[in-house]
C-alpha cells in the first residue's frame, strides 16, 4: 500500500495542496521508509513496475478526492534510469489521458540517487514530460546527483530543497544562508520551491522568510495513506478554499 507525505502552502493558513512520496505500509512492520525497500526493488529490476502501481493508486486517489470536492494534485518520485526508455513519457501520458486526468495534475519528481546510461536519454525524458503537460520536479536538491547544469538545462516546475539543508539551517548561518540562495534562485527560474523534512516551527519560518512556497514534513503531517488524507482534507475544509497545485 502506497502513503503520501502532504505538501502544504507556506501561507498564514496552509492547506493542503498534494499527495506525494513513496512508503510502504507492511502488515508486520508497518510503515517503511523508502530507504528500507527501494534498493532491494531496483536490484530485482521492478523499478518499472513500481512506478505503475503508484500512479494507479495515484488517480484512484484523486478520484476519491475529487469525490469529496477537492482538486489536489499529486507528484511521484520516478526513477531516472527510466527515461533510458524513450517511449516511457508517451506511456505515461496515454495512461492518464485514457482516465480523463489532465497531465498538468501529476508531477514527476526526478531522484538524485541515479542516473540515465545516456545524459541524453535525460534530456530527452524530460523534455517530453514536460511538453506532455506533466510536471517535473527536482527531487532533493543539494544531494546526490544534483547541479547547476542540471536544474538549468531541464524544465522543470519545482524544485524541492533536500531535508538535510532545512534541517542545517536552524543552527547554522552558513547553512541558513545556502538555503536562502537556493530558495531564491528556484524561484528567479521560475519555479515553486518546496522545503523538506520540515519538523519544527522555526524551520516552518525560515523557509518562509526564504521564500519558499511550500513545506513538506512531520509538522504538517506524516505519511498518510489515502482515506487519512482525505480525512486531512475535509479538517482543512473550513479554513481555506482548496486550489489545484499549480505544475506549468
Amino acid at each position: 500500500m502506497r502513503a503520501s507525505s502532504p505538501s502544504c502552502r507556506c501561507g498564514r493558513t496552509p492547506f493542503p495542496r498534494r499527495g506525494a512520496g513513496r512508503r510502504w505500509r507492511h502488515p508486520r512492520h508497518g510503515l517503511l521508509p523508502p530507504a528500507a525497500f527501494l534498493p532491494a526493488i531496483e536490484r530485482a529490476g521492478l523499478s518499472e513496475r513500481l512506478l505503475w502501481a503508484m500512479l494507479e493508486q495515484s488517480l484512484a486517489a484523486r478520484r476519491q478526492w475529487a469525490a469529496q470536492g477537492f482538486d489536489i494534485g499529486v507528484s511521484l518520485n520516478i526513477h531516472t534510469r527510466l527515461l533510458d526508455q524513450p517511449d516511457l513519457p508517451d506511456r505515461l501520458h496515454r495512461h492518464v489521458t485514457a482516465r480523463d486526468v489532465s497531465p498538468s495534475s501529476i508531477c514527476f519528481e526526478l531522484t538524485e540517487t541515479s542516473d540515465t546510461q545516456d545524459a541524453a536519454n535525460y534530456y530527452a525524458g524530460a523534455c517530453r514530460l514536460r511538453l506532455l503537460g506533466f510536471g517535473l520536479s527536482q527531487d532533493d536538491f543539494s544531494h546526490g546527483y544534483s547541479s547547476f547544469h542540471r536544474l538549468l538545462s531541464t524544465p522543470f516546475t519545482e524544485m524541492k530543497i533536500d531535508r538535510s539543508l532545512v534541517r542545517g539551517a536552524a543552527s547554522d548561518a552558513a547553512f541558513a544562508a545556502a538555503l536562502e540562495s537556493v530558495a531564491q534562485l528556484g524561484r528567479r527560474l521560475g519555479m515553486s520551491v518546496v522545503g523538506e523534512g520540515v519538523e519544527s516551527d522555526e524551520q516552518m519560518q525560515l523557509l518562509r522568510e526564504a521564500g519558499c512556497d511550500a513545506v513538506q514534513g512531520y509538522l504538517v503531517a506524516p505519511a498518510l495513506d489515502r482515506d487519512e488524507f482525505g480525512r486531512l482534507l475535509d479538517a482543512y475544509r473550513g479554513a481555506c478554499q482548496p486550489t489545484m497545485a499549480e505544475h506549468g
